[in-house]
């Protein structure tokens, strides 16, 4: 069965502003980035607010399909440097949510133990593991409605544990690492689907502006990251391609080329 999107998916994946799960093609206020800016509590994407960009009237998503190329995409957890293990936790994350509005437990499965592995080793709270087995087991059970609670938790676990640790550099790159995957996500789904209306979902210059700018501002070894470079050489062009009028669309080779950097930054990042 597919469903459609509404708001940008990246967006919704950067904040943690809870809002209700809205019906089909009903919009959500939007939240500006100055809003984002005033706090660092947006590192995960909000379970809700993803399901209700994956919702909506224009531009079909088979998340079906979607998670299961999540399920046979390799993962990479090994890495040793800090920023990676950031940067692929926020994507796994993003992964996760797919997995759920799919109602997919072995794609959960697969991105709940690559968050796992990742999110232990930048720190994060101890009772992670057990909330995991949690989600794990009641995706088991086909028990969708409470999974959403306890993913909330697993997130918010995280966030609170990177923020205690006072990583900026971790912080942003999870937030960029969030972003990437669902744009990437969207683009997969209207590239393959196309609908003109649909597009009007990837208009977010503003966001990817503060992305940049997120970037620009990352210490030296962190700017040095293979996937750190790859992107901020990107953002630019990106940012010109989704900056359009209100009520205009993209073509579709213009989301077709949206969705090929994103799959390379993807990879960039070692997150395939």
């Amino acid at each position: 069965m597919k469903k459609t999107l509404t708001v940008p998916l990246w967006a919704a994946a950067l904040t943690l502003t809870t809002i209700p799960l809205l019906a089909a093609g009903e919009m959500p206020k939007a939240i500006s980035p100055a809003e984002m800016m005033k706090t660092e509590a947006y590192v995960l994407p909000a379970p809700e607010e993803v399901f209700t960009a994956l919702q909506g009237a224009a531009g079909k998503a088979d998340f079906a399909k979607l998670a299961t190329a999540i399920t046979k995409a390799p993962y990479n957890t090994k890495f040793a440097d800090k920023g990676q293990k950031a940067v692929n936790l926020g994507m796994r994350v993003a992964d996760a949510f797919v997995a759920v509005q799919a109602k997919d437990a072995a794609a959960l499965r697969k991105a709940s133990d690559a968050i796992e592995v990742l999110a232990l080793e930048l720190s994060a709270d101890a009772s992670l593991k057990k909330n995991i087995d949690v989600a794990n087991n009641l995706a088991k059970d086909g028990k969708w409605n409470e999974l959403r609670g306890i993913l909330s938790t697993i997130r918010e676990s995280v966030i609170a544990e990177l923020s205690a640790n006072k990583d900026q550099d971790a912080v942003t790159l999870a937030v960029v690492g969030g972003w990437l995957r669902g744009l990437n996500i969207a683009t997969m789904a209207l590239s393959e689907d196309y609908d003109a209306k649909g597009t009007q979902v990837l208009r977010a210059p503003k966001l990817v502006a503060y992305l940049k700018e997120r970037l620009d501002k990352l210490g030296a070894k962190s700017k040095d990251l293979p996937f750190v470079k790859a992107a901020l050489a990107e953002m630019e062009g990106m940012m010109k391609t989704v900056d359009f009028k209100d009520g205009e669309t993209l073509k579709k080779e213009d989301v077709q080329k949206l969705y090929q950097t994103s799959s390379k930054l993807v990879a960039a990042a070692g997150g395939n």
